[in-house]
């Protein structure tokens, strides 16, 4: 493992600890404000649906030099390295030639004495057959990162803008709520906006068209039609530009204003979902997405379900000539969470966690590796990897190095942990928390606990129909208590992660807050 993917694992960890809380400035909001404005007056539409957007450069964009002649350097080093691997060269060039016959790239005009511009290198991303034999997926991405001496890359002269993503958390119970749970894909997300016509002298690139088949072929300059995947901008104006889109269509179709703002709401970059309650109500609400997205031309291509007939609602509503639909997968994913969808219940992925942990001598380095392959924001298994997260917090504080052998006493723990996250690898819990019929009310159920190396709570959905009630899981949250803390095991109790009220009101919140009675 190298010290970036050390690095990379222990953001992860932390990130995952804090999900979904973020502090925003009064600087970053102000700037949020004026980049929310410049798109509002930017945004444009064509005549038969596509959105244009245009990219949001800082005041800094004059300084972005003419990289043309080393870009031209680093193509022929990149071709070089691409002849001694002839199938690699043959994908990268049929995928380009795609890219260009779709519409996503165009041949650029020639440049103007004094025009600015700039020039994007390639790298292209393979994923190989088991056995190395063939190529089953090319990507190739333009680096929009690349500097040129102490000059500034595209990305360095580009807003971010501000992160619309929403609360992993409030979506999964969101997809927890409903009797059916859909799901679906903007294909090529980013690719369905058109940038701005005064932007595209700076995503250029150059290539060899034709390379797989005359050799010297000429270099040829292109330039980007479309909102790239390699843009820092281009989550935020994907995100931006789809709820611009939705939120049209609740004022066109005031009679469907609560679902669109729900498949808003739930919008996490390409990823689509929604639930229904009945097998019409499913039928009415994929049809008017099929609609909605249509009129943008946001093709939704891959769809899941856990029900059969939901599936062949999909097939024969679909405007397109070929849909991918799954609604029998034991392995399929939503939002990172596993979804045996023949079963329709979800839980925790852990195959490579335990590749990581039983495949390498027991080290810190090996602990932290394969917690990090421990995807489960709802906390199916926060009891079993509290303990592994308690166990790293002793070995930092032993200061035990990264490739050191374990002490004996954690090296058993170790050896435990393995085989509990083994045991529970099977784990899960159903989808749908709150059953087939219609609630009187419902409750939830929040409890919690401490020692004085750990803290958290749970939280069950208590479903009650008349007489009878029905009790599901929900959610779990377990952290380490903190280094050089002296604090009682009752404040423990108390703090803002460790009582149930927090996690409880989140909940509470994404649950929507109505009929619920918080206990």
């Amino acid at each position: 493992m190298s010290e970036s993917s050390l690095q990379k694992d222990l953001k992860f960890l932390w990130d995952a600890e804090f999900l979904g809380v973020s502090d925003v400035t009064e600087e970053e909001d102000s700037l949020n404000r004026e980049l929310n404005d410049f798109f509002e007056n930017t945004i444009r539409r064509k005549e038969y649906g596509r959105y244009v957007l245009s990219l949001p450069f800082k005041d800094n964009i004059a300084s972005l030099g003419d990289n043309e002649q080393l870009l031209r350097s680093r193509l022929y080093l990149f071709i070089r390295k691409l002849k001694k691997r002839p199938l690699q060269l043959a994908a990268v060039d049929a995928e380009i030639q795609t890219y260009l016959d779709r519409g996503y790239a165009e041949e650029a005009t020639p440049r103007r004495e004094g025009q600015q511009a700039h020039y994007l290198p390639l790298q292209a991303v393979f994923k190989f057959k088991n056995d190395n034999s063939e190529i089953i997926k090319t990507r190739v991405v333009k680096d929009a990162g690349a500097r040129m001496r102490d000059e500034p890359s595209l990305n360095d002269c580009l807003h971010q803008g501000e992160n619309l993503l929403p609360n992993v958390i409030k979506i999964l119970c969101s997809f927890r709520s409903g009797r059916y749970a859909i799901t679906a894909d903007i294909e090529k997300a980013f690719l369905q906006f058109e940038i701005a016509g005064s932007n595209r002298p700076f995503p250029r690139f150059l290539w060899p068209l034709g390379i797989q088949r005359y050799p010297a072929a000429p270099v040829r300059e292109f330039w980007t039609r479309v909102l790239d995947f390699g843009l820092i901008c281009s989550p935020w104006l994907h995100i931006k530009g789809v709820r611009y889109h939705l939120g049209k269509c609740k004022r066109q179709f005031p009679e469907h204003a609560a679902f669109i703002e729900e498949v808003s709401e739930d919008l996490y970059i390409d990823d689509v979902s929604f639930q229904a309650d009945s097998l019409p109500d499913a039928e009415r609400k994929i049809g008017l997405l099929f609609k909605i997205f249509g009129l943008a031309k946001f093709p939704l291509r891959k769809w899941a379900t856990s029900d059969a007939k939901i599936a062949e609602m999909v097939r024969n509503m679909s405007p397109l000539e070929s849909t991918e639909i799954t609604n029998d997968k034991s392995d399929a994913k939503f939002l990172g969470v596993k979804w045996v969808q023949g079963k329709d219940e979800i839980g925790v992925s852990v195959v490579k966690a335990l590749t990581a942990l039983g495949g390498e001598i027991p080290t810190r380095r090996s602990l932290l590796k394969g917690l990090a392959t421990v995807f489960d924001p709802l906390g199916l298994l926060a009891p079993v990897t509290v303990r592994a997260k308690a166990m790293f917090q002793r070995l930092w504080r032993l200061k035990v190095d990264w490739d050191d052998t374990l002490p004996r006493e954690i090296n058993l723990e170790y050896e435990k942990f393995v085989e509990l996250l083994r045991n529970n690898s099977l784990t899960s819990v159903p989808r749908g928390i709150t059953g087939q019929f219609a609630a009187d009310r419902y409750e939830l159920h929040a409890s919690s606990d401490a020692s004085m190396e750990a803290y958290g709570c749970v939280i069950y959905l208590r479903t009650i129909h008349q007489r009878t009630a029905e009790t599901r899981f929900l959610m779990a949250k377990a952290r380490v208590a903190p280094n050089k803390c002296k604090w009682s095991i009752h404040r423990f109790g108390y703090t803002p992660d460790g009582k149930n009220g927090r996690s409880g009101f989140e909940v509470h919140q994404a649950q929507g807050g109505q009929k619920i009675l918080l206990v």
